[in-house]
């Protein structure tokens, strides 16, 4: 599935704007709170990823761990964001 990256800072810091991810859900966000940021997209929904606004969460709809390069640079970002 490509991935439409609306943010490129914290766990996306360092990821092209679209990437090829693996996907497996039949579930989806559909509306969520204002609390958290959109920040990746795709065709199949518009909540791929999301950032809290205020604190350290982030969420993602795809498996980062089956997605190559791209989901070894985002878990990376992530263990260095633990450590910052």
């Amino acid at each position: 599935m490509k991935v439409k990256i609306l943010s490129k800072k914290k766990i996306f810091k360092g990821i092209p704007d679209e990437i090829t991810v693996y996907e497996h859900h039949e579930r989806y966000l559909k509306n969520i709170p204002n609390m958290p940021e959109i920040v990746a997209s795709s065709r199949k929904t518009k909540v791929e990823a999301i950032f809290h606004k205020t604190r350290p969460i982030f969420g993602l709809q795809f498996h980062p761990e089956k997605s190559g390069k791209y989901g070894e640079k985002i878990f990376k970002n992530f263990v260095d964001l633990c450590y910052s």
